[in-house]
């Protein structure tokens, strides 16, 4: 029973005379809590991982992880604190991380999901939310969560209904964290004990006394990732984009300040010349109509200035968390700021850098996902790959007598060169694959990894993002070197599959998980240079050297690369099986091993198994 249920059976007995209606324990509860509620704006006290807003407060009840440990199903409460009719909806998909990093991707929201959600004034409204877990295997045992999502408030006119058309709505972000499973112990009066084991504040005060802790005021921001206090104060968030219309409101506070940034080459924290700027994240601060925010360095450290030069600041660090005061400044129209902190998060709960592009990433990912992975050491039939190449290599041209010695011969001379050239390019001949070409089990084609790099090419030593570490699960027992069979005469071997899976990273603190996908050798294209692939695998690639940040001889998930995109020796040889099915991977990806371009790395986790 929560305070204002409490006034429902005491609170009009206390206005009148009839005190004795309420017993001492009931009065002592109610005045604790309308206390408690006061303090916390409306949001109920004691309440588990609760997120408020100027409007509403969003709390998680409950959350079970059920099915062998593979789906999540989360219980949230919706509180109106306003006077009047909200209606509320799910601006993006949430997603729910646990404390092993593995992420869950949403498979299904109800109550506040797309169609608006009516919520009155006092009324509570319940929500469930669902979640895959993403990757093999199951998840250990006591993890804790952390679950990020939007909710969009729409507007209204006077008589509360919503207004028809296209209207920006205002947006509220929420952010948990600590979420444990079972039930996130709901406010209950004293004495009284919930479901499931829920204890009540009394309880809770005993246990809290028995650890030799101080209890707290319930109204304390439990579970959510924006402290109320963080390092040099609580922050504002606010966009580069909306400093013209917000600076001047923000005057003299805390705030973060996220979007493109530039500082010079030399910071001095001394010099008034010394100063840098933070733009939009679509532009460059540096161009004359930017209409960035100027950045002063007086209280900057050491380890601050360190951090801008190791992610190359001086070149501009995209999506980044700039923190400090606004303040006014001689010879400055607007406000400027004073740097304290800068960061690819966010402290104050906005969304990293790159989220938008995760979020298209991990839906196509989801789409495709109506494709079953191929059973550990299968391979398909020819008719499930719909047979589209002829497996048998051309012979060289024979002695014809109809065209005579001087002909056959050039047409053998003729056949050899050609050999050599492919021979040296590691070109295999063969019929185009055609454009539809398709397959019955979950490929590349069917991820999130689908043409990513089209849009968004190799350019120069500037494009870092996105990245893409490739994760070999699987692979058959038996390797080999295609040339051995094309180039020989011979007739082809039967089919080979592997098993991959991958971690996508739109930003250095925005990643999305690729669940697991197959590639096998039907699908190869041919009439394709793959001793490119060799030399880009062994070569140091310029865009990731910018960072001056890979990891080196070890392989991570990122979102820092490794020195070489490809581990030896094993994709090292330019006809070998592997490194054609590495090349392929790449070209559904809209990838150009033809550059130095190291926003793509393998990670050879694989289990060899017995096919065919």
């Amino acid at each position: 029973m929560r305070t204002r249920q409490l006034w429902s059976t005491c609170g009009i007995l206390v206005a009148t005379v009839a005190l004795a209606s309420c017993t001492k324990e009931q009065m002592e509860q109610l005045l604790q809590n309308t206390t408690q509620a006061m303090v916390s704006g409306g949001c109920p006290p004691g309440a588990g991982p609760v997120s408020p807003a100027p409007e509403f407060c969003l709390y998680v009840t409950e959350l079970r992880v059920v099915n062998r440990n593979t789906e999540a199903n989360v219980s949230a409460t919706i509180v109106n604190r306003t006077g009047r009719r909200l209606y509320l909806t799910m601006v993006s998909q949430p997603f729910l991380t646990d404390s092993s990093g593995t992420k869950w991707a949403n498979s299904n929201v109800t109550g506040i999901g797309g169609t608006p959600l009516s919520l009155e004034p006092n009324v509570d409204s319940q929500s469930a939310f669902s979640f895959n877990r993403s990757g093999s295997g199951q998840a250990p045992a006591d993890l804790t969560f952390s679950m990020r999502g939007e909710v969009a408030i729409l507007k209204v006119d006077s008589r509360g209904e919503v207004i028809p058309g296209r209207h920006q709505p205002t947006v509220r972000g929420f952010n948990f964290s600590g979420i444990r499973q079972g039930q996130q112990q709901p406010a209950q009066p004293a004495g009284a004990s919930g479901p499931q084991g829920s204890t009540s504040l009394e309880q809770q005060s005993k246990e809290q006394k028995q650890l030799g802790t101080t209890p707290k005021n319930e109204s304390a921001n439990t579970g959510n990732t924006t402290p109320a206090s963080s390092p040099g104060g609580s922050f504002v968030p606010l966009k580069a984009a909306d400093f013209p219309e917000r600076g001047q409101s923000l005057l003299n506070q805390q705030v973060e300040l996220s979007g493109n940034f530039y500082s010079p080459i030399l910071v001095n924290p001394k010099s008034d010349f010394s100063r840098g700027l933070i733009s939009n994240p679509s532009v460059d601060p540096r161009r004359m109509d930017a209409k960035a925010v100027t950045v002063v360095f007086d209280l900057v450290d050491k380890q601050t200035i360190s951090w801008m030069a190791r992610n190359m600041c001086r070149e501009v660090c995209k999506n980044v968390f700039v923190r400090g005061r606004l303040v006014t400044r001689k010879g400055h129209r607007q406000p400027v700021l004073e740097m304290t902190q800068i960061s690819f998060e966010s402290v104050a709960g906005a969304e990293a850098g790159g989220s938008a592009e995760a979020k298209l990433i991990a839906a196509q990912d989801r789409y495709g996902t109506a494709k079953a992975v191929l059973p550990s050491g299968a391979i398909p039939t020819e008719e499930g790959w719909k047979g589209w190449a002829d497996r048998i290599p051309s012979t060289a041209p024979g002695y014809d007598a109809a065209r005579g010695m001087w002909k056959s011969m050039i047409d053998h001379s003729d056949y050899q060169r050609q050999a050599a050239w492919d021979q040296e390019r590691a070109i295999v001949r063969g019929p185009d694959r055609p454009a539809d070409f398709e397959t019955y089990y979950r490929g590349v084609r069917d991820t999130g990894l689908s043409d990513l790099f089209k849009p968004v090419h190799y350019q120069d030593r500037t494009t870092v993002w996105p990245r893409v570490a490739l994760i070999v699960e699987e692979r058959p027992q038996k390797g080999g070197i295609i040339a051995d069979e094309y180039n020989r005469g011979g007739k082809t071997t039967s089919d080979r599959c592997w098993r991959l899976r991958a971690k996508v990273w739109t930003g250095p603190a925005r990643s999305e998980d690729i669940a697991p996908f197959n590639w096998c050798l039907s699908e190869m294209r041919y009439n394709i240079g793959y001793a490119g692939v060799a030399r880009w695998g062994m070569s140091p690639t310029s865009n990731m050297a910018r960072i001056q940040a890979n990891t080196g001889s070890k392989r991570t998930t990122g979102p820092n690369p490794p020195g070489t995109p490809l581990p030896q020796p094993l994709y090292m040889f330019q006809f070998s099986y592997d490194t054609i099915m590495v090349g392929n991977v790449l070209l559904d990806m809209g990838f150009s091993f033809h550059v130095p371009d190291g926003r793509v790395w393998l990670i050879d986790e694989s289990v060899t198994m017995q096919q065919g």
